[in-house]
């Protein structure tokens, strides 16, 4: 079976929603799921494009069903997709997808996994060389094998579950010392009462000071500084410059001034 190249992804377009149809076989709609995904999209837009195969004068959703019924339910008539050409296989399709499903700031360990073994399947080849056609970086595969191999049968359980991110995960794996504190600390971060910070905390010696990295970055005429945990790497930088990506969508959107932004972003964190 020929494999997907390397090319760069096609630009997405717009497409009426009433042309797409789910691929048979999908898996059922979470009403959940796309409630939370309503919100969202009302929120920042649809911040990944779905990816269709033309189909006669359709086309078919390879990826992207919730985000579909998500749009449709929120009185969208159009959708941002990646469209392939008609006679595009099924395997292709979503080998496609999976290859150009980069990490995402709010994706699951789960999630992670899924796109792993998934690929690793594909390709015939082992889990390590899965995680690097998945596209996930050394550090977080790093990560995930502390997970497999730390974390307790419940908490594993919980993670899938609740759709804990790899870096929670990770963290309680390392730092809980058994399996009933796992499955605790799991618990209240569901809950939103422990932040990956708040496990830094609660293992950290009483009266040491955190150390912290500084980073000095220019990109064109604009400086950024940042303050970061010592042991952030580079997936925890990509999750707070996605999430700081999000609410400049939104805030843009909302037409603030720019020299508000400061504030704005404070009073969101608080």
């Amino acid at each position: 079976m020929p494999r997907p190249n390397a090319t760069a992804p096609a630009e997405p377009r717009c497409v009426a929603v009433e042309l797409l149809q789910p691929m048979s076989l999908s898996r059922s709609l979470d009403d959940p799921t796309i409630a939370r995904l309503q919100e969202s999209i009302r929120q920042h837009g649809l911040l990944q494009p779905i990816l269709v195969i033309e189909s006669g004068g359709g086309y078919e959703i390879v990826s992207g069903n919730h985000r579909t019924e998500a749009c449709r339910r929120n009185g969208e008539t159009e959708i941002d997709a990646i469209v392939l050409p008609a006679g595009t296989s099924r395997e292709d399709a979503l080998a496609k997808s999976l290859h150009e499903n980069h990490v995402r700031r709010d994706e699951t360990l789960p999630d992670v996994m899924k796109r792993v073994h998934a690929l690793a399947s594909y390709h015939k080849c082992r889990f390590e060389e899965g995680a690097r056609l998945a596209g996930v970086s050394r550090s977080t595969f790093s990560k995930i094998q502390t997970v497999l191999d730390k974390l307790g049968p419940r908490a594993m359980a919980m993670v899938a579950e609740r759709k804990i991110g790899v870096s929670i995960a990770y963290e309680v794996a390392k730092r809980a010392v058994d399996h009933e504190q796992q499955v605790e600390w799991l618990a209240a971060h569901a809950a939103g009462d422990m932040r990956r910070d708040d496990i830094l905390a609660a293992t950290r010696p009483s009266g040491a000071t955190p150390k912290r990295l500084k980073l000095a970055l220019t990109i064109d005429s604009v400086r950024l500084q940042l303050t970061m945990p010592a042991d952030s790497g580079y997936d925890d930088l990509h999750q707070v410059l996605g999430k700081l990506k999000s609410r400049l969508v939104s805030h843009a959107k909302q037409r603030h001034p720019l020299e508000l932004l400061p504030k704005l972003l404070q009073s969101q964190a608080s």
